[in-house]
């Protein structure tokens, strides 16, 4: 359903970092609203609705040597998380969900194909987040949840899918900006079919031409698409505050395109915004890059 004036925006906050090492992205939610994010969405004409954030419920923190660290304070972020995208998608509402780290993308992802079905998904970030139990060097959710939500990855970390709603088709999957990923997790990826846009094909074929091709996978044959925005796909040098940073990541305007060329898609169900680190930050400029970048997507434009 495209996004008109007339869709109610639900803003849905997931205050967690514990899907990840470095603790600071719980705050993310708050320090991109603090960036002005309500008024410049209804400055755009449309009407929006703060749902306010989703919190951990579990106290139970698993062992550091656990191979599946944190997996029931993130679950119970994520059961909250797939119930609110649920939800709102039901009442033909457009959710952004502000991470909180990257582990949040189970909960929405699922809670978007328990509506549609059949979904394609945009993956714009440094990481695949493709890895499993047995692949990841660290154990952290948050470089799990896109192999979790296509099957391929750890079944505990995705309860609250329902039996009758099927798992994400890798094939209609396109990470976007990628440029560190884990050698058995690059097989994964290669194996299931997803497709794979590094920082090395947008530097040779340019951002236009990726997305146009990004956008061909998730559109051809799907219900819709989800739009997951790693702010870690930035370069440090545009958004320092970020939980993972790895330079050498899309500039300002490359960002910006992506967005723009999503926006102008008429299949665009969802979207998410995470690992946005305010301690890191440098005079909150990650937050409100977050928020231009969310402008756009909802179809601001120069002129």
């Amino acid at each position: 359903m495209p996004i008109t004036k007339n869709r109610i925006i639900d803003i849905i906050g997931a205050q967690i970092d514990l899907g990840a090492s470095r603790r600071g992205v719980a705050m993310g939610p708050n320090a991109i609203r603090y960036s002005g994010l309500i008024e410049k969405i209804e400055g755009l004409g449309y009407s929006c609705s703060d749902k306010g954030d989703v919190t951990i419920r579990s106290t139970k923190i698993s062992s550091p040597n656990s191979k599946l660290k944190n997996l029931e304070a993130v679950n119970s972020v994520n059961q909250k998380v797939y119930e609110n995208v649920h939800q709102s998608l039901l009442n033909q509402h457009f959710p952004i969900v502000l991470g909180g780290d990257h582990s949040i993308a189970a909960g929405t992802i699922i809670g978007v194909q328990s509506v549609y079905n059949n979904i394609g998904v945009i993956w714009i970030d440094a990481h695949g987040d493709f890895n499993n139990e047995n692949t990841s060097p660290s154990g952290n959710l948050h470089g799990m949840p896109l192999s979790a939500c296509t099957g391929y990855g750890p079944s505990s970390m995705v309860p609250f899918k329902p039996h009758n709603v099927s798992f994400i088709n890798p094939k209609k999957v396109a990470l976007i900006g990628i440029r560190e990923l884990d050698g058995k997790e690059k097989t994964s990826l290669e194996a299931c079919g997803v497709n794979v846009f590094t920082m090395a094909d947008i530097d040779r074929y340019g951002m236009r031409d990726v997305m146009k091709r990004a956008l061909d996978v998730v559109n051809k044959d799907t219900n819709g698409f989800h739009l997951s925005f790693d702010l870690d796909s930035i370069d440090p040098n545009y958004a320092p505050g970020v939980g993972t940073p790895v330079y050498g990541g899309l500039t300002f305007r490359e960002a910006h395109l992506a967005v723009e060329m999503i926006a102008q898609s008429e299949k665009l169900l969802s979207s998410e915004f995470v690992e946005l680190n305010p301690i890191l930050d440098d005079k909150n400029k990650t937050g409100e890059l977050t928020v231009h970048l969310i402008q756009s997507l909802l179809g601001q434009t120069i002129f």
